[in-house]
């Protein structure tokens, strides 16, 4: 709200800063309301050397991550120019948004959740990782298949014609709404078991793959040679990650990677379907509707036919819908 009203007073940029600034400030007085617990400096020699152990990892995490998410904007700042950098930013902020709104959320409830049930029930925590795991696949399939699917028609509908060049990037992007939203899951369970420093040392490797790869698929490709380095990085962290579970929990690894097939698998006639109705019709709301009502359907019945963890997630999903539906009701009676 406060961006949104500076910018129509200031049209100016620094209307974000002040967002930002405000938004941070809110969720301060809010954590006071709602919460009992009062902070106070205090100093305790163990707890700041387990800090300080801990934190170097997380730090190397931290820089790690930020190249593998910036240096593609960066390099294609530098080779293709600014308004090149503009087209693949619009793409990248909404492929990112999926992200945002499932995996974050999930990474964020995951990782207290992760480390109660590493203390209490590690069978448990394998089934809580299943289901974590599941949802997700259905979730950020459906979201994936969607921007592949429909990418001209969101550009169209939220950008206008002249940033139609960013729908090709976008269904590369696609593929890293998948792989990175998953990873959001994943990480908590192998930072809670397997501790920081693995995947400090995971992530420099992941970093400077991308940027080897970065460099000369973009030369070579432009954009979409950006995007398919940042697809193909993504898609060996998932699966190396997975892999790592294996030492933690071998027959949920196992699982993990059925359910992943099984998704990947459905998102083909989901897409297929799709790409069917899309091509019978002409108007962009008609597309954006329809091929993506079919799309999803076909998708979501043929999950319920490959795994039953999946048709599980579906159910609890629809289960949780109705349950905030019948809340608003009562509300608004």
């Amino acid at each position: 709200a406060v961006a949104v009203v500076l910018a129509l007073l200031t049209r100016n940029v620094w209307a974000l800063v002040a967002s930002q600034l405000m938004s941070v400030a809110a969720s301060v007085v809010l954590s006071y309301l709602f919460d009992s617990y009062r902070p106070r400096l205090a100093f305790d020699r163990d707890v700041l050397r387990q800090s300080l152990n801990f934190g170097k990892h997380v730090f190397v995490i931290g820089v790690a991550a930020y190249v593998t998410t910036t240096a593609d904007n960066v390099v294609a700042g530098r080779l293709l120019g600014a308004a090149a950098l503009g087209v693949y930013v619009v793409a990248y902020n909404l492929a990112s948004i999926p992200i945002g709104m499932i995996g974050s959320v999930l990474s964020a409830v995951l990782l207290p959740a992760y480390v109660e049930l590493q203390t209490r029930d590690r069978e448990r925590l394998a089934r809580t990782f299943l289901r974590a795991f599941a949802a997700s696949c259905v979730l950020l399939t459906a979201a994936s298949i969607l921007l592949a699917l429909l990418a001209d028609e969101i550009i169209l509908v939220l950008y206008g014609t002249k940033w139609l060049g960013a729908a090709s990037i976008l269904r590369v992007l696609a593929l890293i709404c998948f792989s990175r939203g998953l990873m959001l899951v994943i990480t908590p369970l192998l930072l809670i078991t397997r501790g920081p420093a693995l995947e400090a040392r995971a992530k420099i490797v992941e970093a400077m793959a991308f940027l080897l790869l970065l460099y000369p698929l973009m030369r070579s490709f432009g954009l979409a040679g950006a995007a398919w380095a940042g697809a193909v990085i993504y898609l060996f962290t998932l699966l190396s990650r997975l892999w790592l579970v294996r030492s933690i929990a071998p027959r949920a690894a196992a699982t993990a990677l059925r359910i992943l097939l099984a998704s990947t698998c459905a998102g083909v006639p989901g897409l297929l379907a799709g790409m069917l109705v899309v091509s019978g019709l002409r108007a962009t709301t008609a597309r954006l509707i329809a091929g993506g009502l079919v799309s999803l359907s076909a998708m979501l019945l043929t999950m319920s036919l490959l795994h039953p963890a999946l048709r599980r997630a579906m159910r609890e999903m629809q289960s949780w819908l109705r349950a905030g539906f019948i809340i608003r009701q009562s509300r608004g009676g």
